[in-house]
């Protein structure tokens, strides 16, 4: 709830929205403090939702470092001890290369749609960054993306 009590003027939080009414538009909340249990019916000519901000990243390997509530470290909040090349941690690239996290998942994003999504147009430039190291790396080992080219320079045509 915010600290001037609860079902007043302006922000709420720990309060689960029973119903609303009104005739042509929204005119009233009812609200129920999660903390107490009351409800109250509270004049509102809109209202803003916050769903929820829980990471949900328990499915994630083992190897990616988190924070304590679980958001994903990435770029600079990686641990030095939980990053396994000699270079740094590219922007929003996790503790396990190659892998990225962009939105509300991450730790110290805005958790907003349009922080993620800026988020996400950022983090393209970071896996292209990624895929040219591995072909460099492909290419002083000899590598090729043709799959052919071993074939046919061993079987001349």
């Amino acid at each position: 709830m915010r600290s001037e009590g609860c079902f007043g003027t302006g922000q709420i939080f720990h309060t689960l929205r029973v119903d609303g009414r009104g005739e042509d538009r929204l005119e009233h909340l009812t609200l129920e403090d999660l903390g107490t249990g009351r409800r109250a019916e509270v004049a509102a000519a809109a209202v803003f939702v916050m769903i929820g901000a829980e990471p949900h990243t328990e499915w994630l390997r083992d190897g990616i470092a988190r924070d304590a509530r679980g958001y994903l470290l990435t770029g600079r909040d990686v641990p030095a001890a939980a990053w396994p090349l000699q270079r740094p941690p590219l922007p929003f690239e996790t503790s396990m290369a190659g892998v990225f996290a962009a939105g509300d998942a991450r730790h110290g994003s805005v958790k907003r749609v349009a922080g993620a999504v800026g988020e996400g147009s950022v983090t393209i430039g970071s896996v292209h960054q990624y895929l040219a190291e591995l072909a460099r790396a492909d290419t002083a080992a000899g590598e090729t993306d043709d799959p052919g080219a071993a074939s046919s320079a061993q079987n001349p045509v």
